[in-house]
């Protein structure tokens, strides 16, 4: 007897329920497993779920309402890129949980990119951070600003993240909550120099 292969595994059980809107925390819970799981093999499999309608509903209308020229929203719970246990040399490792999320959302911002005709920013912005994570622990906001900065730069959205693109951090950016829907909500904001 053939051993089935378990739905997270299964290209086309997962192609079925990103058809169905569902984003890929909520597959996680259908097939009974971590979300950074199922962000691997979609990945592996080039499928790619759409954000909730309802939150890109916000995103939508905050771009609007604030004047903004480009928002983007990363999917998984907002990270921090090195860990705080130095080396016996001194340098600090990449976060063990920054490489899913960078792998993650990489492939997502790229064809963003390639859907929504977006340049490489090239120009000073202000970019505004609205963090949704899945617990209510600490968190020093500065240091949730790196990997998503820095996965901007693979992608091909900044040119670079140095202090002549990225200006500055708007004054509202936050960290809030939301178990269901962890993520990174982006804005970008002309720079005034």
């Amino acid at each position: 007897m053939m051993k089935k292969t378990p739905n997270h595994r299964n290209p086309d059980w997962l192609k079925e329920q990103a058809g169905k809107g569902l984003w890929y925390g909520e597959i996680a819970k259908l097939a009974g497993v971590k979300a950074p799981t199922i962000a691997k093999y979609m990945v592996e499999y080039s499928i790619f779920t759409k954000v909730p309608e309802a939150i890109q509903k916000e995103g939508e209308l905050n771009e609007v309402n604030k004047g903004v020229f480009l928002s983007l929203v990363f999917m998984g719970e907002p990270t921090v890129k090195k860990n705080g246990n130095p080396t016996k040399n001194g340098m600090r490792l990449p976060n063990k949980h920054y490489q899913p999320y960078a792998d993650l959302n990489i492939p997502l911002l790229q064809q963003l990119k390639e859907l929504r005709k977006i340049l490489m920013i090239q120009t000073p912005v202000t970019l505004e951070f609205q963090l949704f994570r899945t617990n209510h622990r600490r968190v020093d906001i500065s240091n949730l600003y790196v990997a998503p900065q820095d996965i901007m730069v693979k992608a091909g959205i900044l040119i670079d993240d140095n202090c002549d693109i990225v200006v500055s951090h708007h004054q509202d950016s936050r960290v809030r909550y939301n178990k269901e829907f962890p993520r990174t909500e982006i804005y970008f904001h002309k720079a005034v120099r």
